[in-house]
């Protein structure tokens, strides 16, 4: 029985980090999360999918030789050319780090959110 508890729990941790990760894009809002494992590929389908909502998404990233991100800068911009936000992450390649944005649409705002980034003074 204990077993069967311990299965069922490591599933759900499993899937509830699984949700967790995933970026939300909809009409009006976005929630995206990027690691040190996001690609070439994923950022560019990031860019894809907020254009597909008016939302344009230019990004500046930097990889190692592994092809790993290690770093980020980006600029988001309503289609009507108005600046929304601006942001980086340097310290992707941090296991912990992750570079959260949340665009609202509908108030024109980008908050950011940097994990494993040191503060800078």
């Amino acid at each position: 029985m204990n077993r069967i508890k311990t299965i069922f729990t490591l599933l759900f941790m499993t899937v509830g980090f699984a949700a967790f990760s995933q970026n939300i894009i909809t009409t009006t809002d976005a929630q995206i999360s990027i690691t040190g494992q996001t690609t070439r590929e994923e950022l560019s389908q990031i860019s894809r999918d907020l254009k597909a909502q008016g939302i344009v998404f230019k990004y500046w990233p930097t990889f190692n030789s592994n092809r790993q991100l290690t770093g980020l800068s980006f600029e988001v911009n309503a289609n009507d050319g108005a600046l929304t936000g601006t942001g980086a992450h340097t310290t992707l390649s941090n296991p912990s780090a992750i570079l959260r944005i949340h665009i609202n649409k509908t108030a024109n705002t980008c908050d950011v959110e940097k994990v494993g980034e040191p503060a800078h003074e």
